[in-house]
């Protein structure tokens, strides 16, 4: 009975696992607190009715992040990658051969310059354009 007993703990705690892994990292539900201990240069940017935005880095270096958080918990983050060269188009398509192998289930949208993946309690965009001479992907977390 022991044994039986035990192999059942085993496998929830392994099921638990995996599911745990099953989903790609996120800062989603942190708290402004961790966000700023996380990201050092952290700075708010402005508000509206969605909730405060900060930012990390600059888009005029290539590559910034931004959060929106909502009763002191993260419930966007965004990361935007801007080049006038092909860098940001091959970040976009690693992104999504990278996303769309480990979670294909997940797929929801998979057009050739948005891809959409849904877990439950998130969902991931990624989209790239060309405007004016610049290159832009974007992945946006949002809950």
């Amino acid at each position: 009975m022991k044994k039986i007993l035990m192999t059942l703990m085993l496998l929830t705690v392994m099921v638990i696992t995996a599911y745990a892994q099953d989903k790609p990292g996120t800062n989603l539900g942190k708290s402004l607190y961790t966000m700023k201990q996380e990201f050092p240069e952290l700075r708010f940017i402005g508000s509206d009715e969605n909730g405060e935005r900060y930012q990390d880095g600059y888009t005029e270096d290539g590559i910034s992040m931004f959060f929106r958080i909502r009763n002191n918990s993260v419930v966007e983050e965004c990361m935007i990658c801007d080049s006038d060269d092909g860098f940001s188009k091959m970040w976009f398509d690693e992104l999504w051969k990278s996303f769309s192998s480990k979670w294909p289930y997940s797929v929801k949208v998979n057009k050739p310059y948005s891809k959409m993946f849904d877990f439950g309690s998130f969902k991931i965009l990624m989209t790239f354009s060309q405007e004016n001479g610049t290159n832009r992907a974007l992945i946006l977390y949002s809950r």
